[in-house]
């Protein structure tokens, strides 16, 4: 593209309107703008305000001198490098003067007209061509903004075409997920209307209880994945030993990788390992990664669950010999919506959330997992790392001084104001084998205590009255001789929370309302401790 003349300006410094008027008649040709002015206060005032491709200054001039103008157009930064060309009487002081000023160049009286116009033209051409070369550097940056901008628009269109793709593939596929139970349970209904066969009645109740079991896990899901994009999840942290978490989730995950005739190899460390986990969500990472595994592995596959203790770290590893995944898979395996698809799966199996919610789940626990493949038909193992981490072994872990006659159940003493909290927990804690006391308040509690000697008391912390702070420096002074296990059952579980219930001298934190299974799982390690 061609560029246009920009204007071009030359400066002409002369207090003789004679030589400004002969010095215009030569430069007139060159087609710059010639601004005359006729002192060199005037001529400073126009290098402040304008540009000019070269200055024709004056030496002998009344007032403020060329020399002096010179100088100070020198000094202001607009025009620090603009060419100054010095007309003088040929007097050699001036002309060193004018040479100390910073002049490039210099004409003596009379000017010869085509040495000037020669002089002015080189100077009138080089402004011309930065001018130019700006202009260029201009256009060019412009241009690649516009594509640089239209790149990231065609990012931007692509990247919504594929999470729209991706959402619409999601639905398809919920909807089948969804749709597959229904077909079995309608089934399993008609034939408990009218078989009398009640080992046909058994199968299809078991089948449905499948699917039932299967939707409701389907649905967690997604609930999950909602509440954890909102911030509406909270972790329950408590500690917990890691077979109890495997153990849970495995119950999840066994049927399928049963249903598909996997091998499957589990390999946990020999010594206790203490967590201080949510240990509902960590079960659900495990039996995610493992179905994930049990479906993209084919039948009579191998499936490998194992667990190290690594610097400080659990680092928990499942591995299959399954389908695997490609280079391009692999970076967004983790991301919403994004099954991994095969030839021989239409539509992709899965529905590309059991891995978002894996790793949303281990980071909230401030831990990270990776997947890697060496590519398709060479499985898939992904590791998932898990920081503070306690293993213990020995005697370590055990519970303060738990006592109970082997067989026997233990001394539970639950202090709640919440009056129907305590008895439901304690009815559940009878019909375990436990021998159970309630008490509505604190002093109630160290009375109760005085003759049951409680082996482990469940202590609500927000109670009027004494508060269980109160109650538990209470009972471990009263109780001195056969100290209880004390088991802080609370609304608040932030870290400052558990970190006083722990000053406080409780042995375990749970957060209401606290799991069955886990008070059952707890109190049935203590049982084993003691």
């Amino acid at each position: 593209m061609p560029h246009r003349h920009l204007p071009v300006k030359v400066l002409l410094v002369d207090d003789d309107p004679a030589s400004l008027h002969d010095l215009e008649s030569v430069l007139h040709e060159l087609g710059a703008e010639l601004v005359s002015v006729a002192s060199g206060d005037q001529a400073l005032q126009r290098t402040k305000e304008e540009d000019f491709a070269a200055i024709l200054l004056d030496v002998r001039m009344s007032g403020l001198g060329g020399l002096e103008t010179g100088r100070l157009i020198r000094a202001n930064p607009r025009s620090r490098i603009t060419p100054v060309l010095f007309i003088t009487d040929d007097g050699n002081t001036e002309l060193e003067m004018a040479y100390a000023l910073g002049a490039v160049d210099f004409l003596t009286k009379p000017v010869n007209p085509a040495a000037l116009k020669g002089k002015v033209a080189f100077f009138i051409e080089l402004q011309r061509s930065r001018d130019h070369l700006r202009q260029a550097q201009r256009e060019q940056a412009v241009r690649e903004a516009e594509q640089a901008a239209a790149a990231q628009m065609k990012r931007v269109a692509d990247e919504l075409a594929e999470s729209d793709r991706r959402k619409t593939e999601f639905l398809a596929t919920l909807a089948h997920e969804l749709r597959n139970p229904l077909a079995p349970l309608r089934n399993g209904l008609h034939v408990l209307r009218l078989s009398r066969d009640e080992s046909a009645r058994n199968r299809s109740w078991q089948m449905m209880d499948r699917q039932l079991t299967q939707m409701v896990h389907l649905i967690d899901d997604l609930l999950d994945v909602a509440r954890i994009s909102t911030g509406k999840i909270a972790l329950k942290l408590q500690r917990v030993e890691l077979r109890t978490v495997v153990e849970s989730a495995l119950e999840t995950s066994e049927p399928l990788i049963e249903q598909a005739g996997h091998a499957l190899e589990v390999d946990l460390p020999a010594p206790p390992v203490w967590l201080n986990v949510d240990a509902t969500r960590i079960a659900q990472v495990l039996a995610n990664l493992l179905s994930n595994a049990a479906k993209y592995t084919a039948a009579h596959g191998h499936i490998q669950l194992s667990a190290r203790c690594e610097g400080g770290d659990l680092v928990l590893m499942v591995r299959d010999n399954g389908i695997g995944m490609t280079a391009q898979t692999l970076p967004r395996v983790f991301e919403m919506f994004t099954p991994v698809s095969s030839p021989d799966r239409h539509p992709p199996g899965g529905l590309g959330i059991g891995l978002a919610l894996v790793r949303a789940l281990v980071e909230m626990h401030g831990g990270s997992v990776t997947a890697e493949s060496e590519g398709a038909g060479h499985g898939s193992t992904f590791t998932a790392r898990l920081p503070v981490l306690e293993a213990q072994s020995g005697d370590a872990g055990q519970a303060p001084d738990a006592q109970a006659a082997p067989g026997a159940g233990l001394n539970v003493l639950v202090v709640d104001d919440n009056v129907d909290a305590a008895e439901s927990m304690a009815l559940i804690l009878q019909m375990d084998g436990h021998a159970t006391r309630v008490a509505s308040d604190g002093r109630n509690a160290l009375e109760i205590a005085v003759e049951f000697k409680p082996q482990v008391v469940f202590l609500d912390i927000g109670m009027p009255g004494m508060d269980g702070y109160q109650v538990a420096k209470a009972l471990l002074s009263q109780q001195a001789a056969h100290r209880p296990v004390l088991i802080a059952l609370t609304g608040w579980g932030a870290k400052e929370d558990r970190a006083r219930t722990k000053a406080a001298g409780f042995d375990y934190h749970l957060t209401k309302p606290a799991s069955i299974e886990v008070v059952e799982q707890l109190l049935e390690s203590l049982h084993v401790a003691a």
